[in-house]
């Protein structure tokens, strides 16, 4: 039954699932433990480092294109030295998980094929956290990231390739951290609000 299912049901159906019971699905059924389509996105809000190292033995990392932790209370920047196995990843949401910092980002890094990043309400996160930001990235969230400020920007002059950014609420931001963003010629779209508000996007338009 399971091997008439189309990939992207089984696709659907995998994101229902916990860690544990992926591991057993894997275990008997050929389709799901092989098929590329079934790996391509993992949401794991609940997911801890013991279970996100689990899920590397078990599926098939080079096939995952989409990773989400959103929300994530638990997984913790030793957790995330794991993420190197997902080598062709594409797509990383990290937004509100507290227990990240500067080290999560170390492990992000190597991802050469990483287009979109969010990073949002990760409070721990410095400007130190952003020198390892891969300049593969197109897209880019750090809403509400109260610890950056703008000589964390500076560390955007690299990302030759970025095309959104959203940078709001973050208090230790002001207009004059923006001019770091001016070699950024492929930004098109940005949504920032800095200290002494509110920057509009026309002001940075081109």
């Amino acid at each position: 039954m399971m091997a008439c299912l189309s990939s992207p049901l089984l696709s659907l159906i995998l994101e229902c699932l916990t860690p544990k019971e992926v591991c057993i699905t894997r275990r008997v059924c050929l389709t799901w433990r092989n098929g590329r389509a079934t790996w391509s996105r993992l949401f794991l809000p609940n997911i801890t480092d013991t279970g996100l190292a689990t899920i590397v033995r078990i599926c098939v990392p080079q096939y995952v294109l989409k990773l989400d932790f959103g929300g994530n209370r638990t997984v913790t920047n030793n957790g995330l030295t794991h993420i190197s196995a997902f080598s062709n990843l594409e797509h990383l949401w990290m937004h509100g998980c507290r227990q990240l910092s500067d080290g999560a980002l170390s492990s992000v890094a190597n991802l050469s094929y990483l287009r979109s990043l969010n990073i949002s309400s990760c409070s721990l996160i410095t400007d130190a956290g952003l020198a390892h930001l891969p300049p593969s990235l197109e897209r880019l969230s750090w809403n509400d990231c109260h610890l950056i400020t703008n000589a964390g920007l500076a560390h955007l002059t690299k990302l030759h390739a970025l095309q959104e950014l959203n940078l709001r609420r973050c208090s230790l931001i002001t207009d004059t951290g923006l001019v770091h963003l001016a070699p950024l010629a492929n930004l098109r779209l940005q949504q920032i609000s800095t200290l002494k508000e509110r920057t509009s996007r026309s002001s940075l338009s081109r």
